[in-house]
């Protein structure tokens, strides 16, 4: 990670037209741009050779895998127009402000790490060079049970048998890999993540292994499969083919601010919690969302009424206090109605009181329960019945 030392004259956009947002906010990016006098030039004048500085790529991590293999070694400003958009830096809203700062020379270019990805066909020896991927290389079964066999530094590591398994790389691992279970390699680590996709096996743990090291994926056993990198499904696989992955020598450039740090962007892009209720011992609060850090703290015990402690009101005041509340305005919600008579339901009183910080609330529930005894009922009808 490096601060920006740009000469910025040339920024090339890359919209992704699928999104009439992002096709609308690429014509005020040139207007934007032409007043501060730099050229910029679209896609298609970047595919007939046009040079830039920079890219500015309006639209999710699709739109930025798609710019960063394109067009190689031009660092990347990501601007969110999709759903996740965990590459970008900025929001819609945000885009004017972004570009200023970056043509300002406030910004930090992450360099992230990629790999090749070469095939050798089962009665083949030669490698055929694929691609460079920034983010993971799947190997997926297209029907039943694959045996995907792993080599790592070409030595045998272990047999997969599932549905797949997936390599990600340090920016990859917070897509697939995270959804499989996987674990995610924070910034700056130079380590891949392994991880099976269901596998039918007791071992089901993912692995992290240096980047250097050579991996090898025999698909040894099953039906056909299918190799996807980066999100896109490249070409079939037969049993004996490997898929051999390799350190890439291509890195990829990302701009982001001093303020934002990977776990800061990981956190908001996915509303990652730290423990409810929890403070740092250490140092200042936690930069976490704010939602996390102001959750109900709160535990309220659940009264037994068949066992009541010193402290505990007796069957009868329950019963007396439960209707009561029932009176009252504030919002209940009654869980378990439909249990047997003979058990108790549980109601959920739903308040709001103040936090301990000014200005904030918080959802607090109290719990109790609401005795339904048969034997009530049938004292009612043996009244009912007397009279």
């Amino acid at each position: 990670m490096a601060t920006n030392t740009l000469a910025i004259r040339s920024v090339g956009i890359v919209a992704d037209r699928g999104k009439a947002a992002a096709a609308a906010t690429a014509g005020e990016l040139v207007q934007f741009l032409a007043a501060r006098g730099i050229a910029t030039p679209d896609e298609p004048a970047l595919q007939a050779g046009a040079s830039a500085d920079l890219l500015v790529v309006l639209g999710g991590d699709g739109a930025i895998l798609r710019a960063a293999r394109h067009y190689p070694g031009i660092p990347i400003l990501g601007v969110n127009f999709g759903q996740v958009g965990f590459l970008a830096i900025a929001e819609q809203s945000e885009w004017r402000r972004a570009i200023a700062r970056v043509l300002d020379g406030d910004c930090i270019i992450r360099d992230e790490p990629t790999v090749d990805v070469f095939l050798v066909r089962a009665d083949q020896t030669s490698q055929t060079p694929l691609n460079w991927i920034m983010n993971d290389v799947v190997v997926r079964s297209r029907g039943p049970l694959l045996h995907i066999e792993v080599y790592l530094s070409h030595k045998f590591l272990n047999v997969y048998p599932g549905d797949g398994l997936i390599v990600a790389t340090p920016l990859g691992s917070s897509a697939y890999n995270m959804a499989a279970n996987g674990p995610i390699v924070l910034d700056g680590v130079p380590a891949v993540a392994l991880t099976p996709i269901c596998c039918h096996s007791p071992l089901k743990v993912s692995l992290v292994a240096p980047l250097a090291s050579p991996i090898d994926l025999v698909v040894a056993r099953g039906s056909e499969g299918v190799l996807w990198m980066d999100g896109v499904e490249s070409m079939a696989l037969d049993v004996g083919d490997t898929v051999e992955i390799r350190a890439g020598a291509h890195r990829v450039q990302l701009i982001t601010f001093s303020e934002t740090s990977y776990l800061d962007a990981f956190a908001s892009k996915f509303e990652y919690q730290i423990r409810r209720g929890w403070r740092p011992s250490r140092g200042e609060p936690s930069r976490l969302p704010r939602r996390a850090l102001h959750q109900s703290r709160v535990r309220t015990p659940i009264p037994n009424p068949r066992c009541p402690s010193p402290d505990q009101p007796s069957d009868q005041e329950h019963r007396s206090r439960a209707h009561d509340r029932e009176r009252d305005a504030e919002p209940e919600v009654v869980i378990g109605r439909a249990l047997a008579r003979s058990h108790d339901s549980l109601v959920v009183d739903q308040k709001s009181q103040h936090d301990d910080e000014p200005g904030h609330q918080q959802s607090v529930q109290h719990l109790r329960f609401e005795e339904r005894d048969d034997r009530i009922d049938a004292e009612k009808n043996g009244d009912t019945a007397g009279k």
